[in-house]
């Protein structure tokens, strides 16, 4: 009897359907937000720089305009390195950095005289042509530079050569290139570059400013000593 009974539940459990096993939901898996990207900060805007028309507008026409070209280098290093090779030779020699091209890139143009009258700058040129300073006969070309900019000058007084001389050698040696022009009074002015147009002047003005100086744009006056 009691066997029977056994056997009956045993036969009742195993007719009862398996629970399934509890099923275990997992958390929704949430992705961590990608910051959005951050722009650049804006670029600042170009420096403009203004240029104040020459200061002496009255000397244009008795300007020493009159210049040789003698080389356009694409460093400053290349064209100030010409200058302390040949500048025995070269009469008011200029290094002037000037934008050249579509692109306006910047070149460095390098002059030598500063005359009234173009005659006087094809001799120059003919000379430097003949004693080797330029490449060639067919190297070097007549420019027209009115303007430069004015950084010193020597008041006239006994002793002038010694005293533009002293007065040159203050800014070569901090690497600058300046040239002396005798005036009619008979003391001299101290100029940087030569230019055809104001504009052109700007990258100058820029390098000059930053050592210190306050370059004045001027039609450039006076003969080379």
């Amino acid at each position: 009897m009691i066997a029977a009974v056994g056997t009956g539940l045993m036969l009742a459990r195993a007719a009862r359907p398996a629970r399934a096993p509890a099923r275990v939901t997992a958390a929704p898996v949430t992705a961590a937000p990608v910051p959005a990207p951050v722009p650049p900060p804006p670029r600042p805007a170009p420096e403009t720089l203004y240029i104040a028309p020459p200061t002496n507008v009255n000397d244009s026409a008795s300007a020493s305009a009159f210049s040789v070209e003698l080389l356009v280098a694409n460093t400053a290093e290349g064209a100030n390195l010409f200058v302390r090779k040949n500048g025995a030779t070269l009469p008011a020699a200029a290094v002037s950095p000037v934008p050249i091209g579509p692109e306006r890139a910047t070149w460095y143009r390098v002059t030598a005289g500063a005359y009234t009258r173009r005659d006087q700058a094809d001799s120059l040129l003919l000379a430097l042509q003949k004693s080797g300073v330029l490449a060639s006969e067919s190297a070097g070309r007549i420019t027209r530079s009115p303007l430069a900019l004015l950084v010193d000058s020597v008041p006239s007084q006994g002793g002038i050569v010694d005293a533009v001389r002293a007065a040159v050698e203050k800014y070569t040696a901090r690497g600058l290139t300046v040239y002396p022009l005798i005036q009619d009074d008979g003391g001299a002015r101290i100029f940087a570059g030569a230019f055809a147009t104001a504009d052109q002047s700007a990258a100058l003005i820029r390098a000059l400013r930053g050592a210190g100086l306050k370059p004045v744009l001027v039609y450039r006056t006076g003969s080379t000593p």
